[in-house]
């Protein structure tokens, strides 16, 4: 090769060793789960520029090989072999590093020993160097893999049943259909029907307008499990027995690999009848989005009698990509609190109000035709607090400042400061919400479904902002 187009030609396969690492990197991720699941583009950037140090370095080395004896020759031989050596090296020294599983070790060692046999191979037969339409093709898949790790199928999709064939009769006034909608851990007096002088629920209010509203409506517990459990049953949670386990027994969250609570909890008794199961006798077509994956996981029994149940968890944080996860331990970059807060709106581990309209939708429309009872549990007004979108940040300004995650037993003073912020936050994910239920509501109306549609909307609980000390 001319030494005059080496230094260019070395920057392209360079730029081709990145655009394939972050193809690993997001391919690697989506397949176990995780979603880029807001400001998708941001964080793949980023990504790119967490991997980038490690492949250069990587790149570097293998490029300074071609002084060494019979390794400068190999590598001329192969570049394809420092090419993809260097788009994997990033993602598979960082797992090597995280992980300590067997089944991942041993799944990066295979890579790396299949590797090591196409480096073989590639310098017995002498392949030729990277052509004008080799690196374009590999650059035009890597870029495929990108989009589809991005564009990852919404979460809980595969859990949507598809519509049997009914014959029974549409829905009438006489048997209309029912929506059972959860507000979880929204307060009412942050509900602007209830007088609260913050815009943060225009949908609610306008529907309450002219909608039955119960002014002392109790929830039956201080939690969403025992109070879902009773509102499908009619029973007391120490009827239906989905509470906490006194006494020995039950299962916590923990156990189940959901959340850090170490609370044992009983699920709900077989023997109690739902309201799903009643509607399913009846003829509806039954169906239930559960934002929460904690407590409305089907593990607790809320399940019994829909037809189709979607529990789906949303983002962890256990396959983050690589790239991000390697900007997280760069000391500035960790104390950032703006890329602390784009991580974490991205990484909540219950559905967003969006992602529930759309499996929502996704159930509903083959079923509009026929009777049915849709349960809906959202979960935004629900910590981790931390709103999307730039509306919220102009109606709730201290809602983007930097939260810090208090975890309060009554002792040591919580600042004004913090509740405000609290506070704005948690009614600008509640707007979210109303928003949000704002276009689920116009999409039913637009199917002429609530004339003969019975809309019954509740909270489970609500939440501390500041009272006896607590966030």
């Amino acid at each position: 090769m001319n030494p005059q187009t080496r230094t260019p030609h070395h920057l392209l396969q360079l730029s081709l060793a990145l655009l394939i690492s972050l193809a690993i990197d997001l391919s690697l991720s989506a397949v176990n789960g995780y979603s880029l699941r807001q400001d998708m583009l941001v964080l793949a950037l980023l990504d790119l520029a967490g991997l980038a140090p490690v492949a250069v370095v990587v790149f570097v080395v293998l490029r300074a090989g071609h002084r060494l004896a019979g390794i400068g020759q190999a590598l001329e031989k192969a570049p394809w072999f420092s090419i993809i050596i260097t788009a994997w090296a990033p993602v598979g020294l960082f797992r090597f590093y995280k992980s300590h599983e067997a089944f991942d070790l041993i799944a990066h060692a295979v890579l790396l020993a299949a590797f090591a046999g196409l480096g073989a191979i590639t310098i017995r037969r002498r392949w030729r160097d990277p052509d004008r339409w080799s690196m374009p093709a590999l650059a035009i898949l890597a870029a495929i893999a990108i989009a589809l790790s991005v564009a990852r199928p919404l979460p809980g999709r595969s859990m949507i049943a598809r519509a049997e064939t009914s014959d029974g009769a549409p829905a009438s006034p006489e048997a209309p259909n029912l929506i059972l909608i959860v507000l979880d851990t929204l307060r009412a007096d942050h509900v602007g029907l209830y007088g609260y002088e913050r815009d943060t629920t225009p949908w609610l209010d306008s529907f309450g307008a002219s909608a039955t509203v119960f002014d002392r409506a109790i929830a039956s517990s201080s939690y969403t499990l025992p109070t879902h459990a009773t509102l499908f049953t009619g029973l007391h949670p120490r009827t239906h027995g989905a509470d906490v386990a006194e006494g020995g027994g039950g299962t916590s969250l923990s156990q189940l690999g959901l959340q850090r609570d170490s609370a044992p909890v009983r699920p709900l008794s077989t023997e109690a009848t739902t309201l799903a199961e009643l509607a399913a006798e009846a003829g509806l077509a039954t169906g239930a989005v559960c934002a929460n994956s904690a407590y409305l996981s089907r593990f607790f029994g809320l399940d019994q009698g829909f037809e189709t149940y979607v529990d789906a968890r949303g983002t962890e944080p256990q396959w983050r990509p690589a790239g991000l996860s390697i900007l997280r331990r760069i000391p500035g970059v960790k104390s950032n609190w703006r890329f602390w807060r784009l991580l974490g709106a991205n990484e909540r581990y219950y559905l967003l109000a969006s992602e529930v309209n759309d499996l929502a939708m996704r159930w509903l429309e083959p079923r509009r035709d026929e009777r049915f009872f849709l349960f809906l549990n959202y979960m935004d007004p629900h910590a981790p607090y931390l709103p999307i979108g730039r509306k919220y940040r102009t109606m709730f300004p201290l809602a983007y400042e930097h939260q810090k995650e208090i975890e309060s037993e009554g002792t040591g003073e919580i600042l004004p400061s913090e509740i405000a912020a609290f506070i704005d936050a948690y009614d600008a994910e509640t707007r979210y919400m109303d928003d949000h239920l704002a276009e689920l509501f116009a999409t039913v109306e637009t199917w002429g479904l609530m004339e003969n549609t019975v809309v019954a909307i509740v909270a489970d609980h609500g939440e501390s902002l500041g009272e006896h000390n607590l966030l």
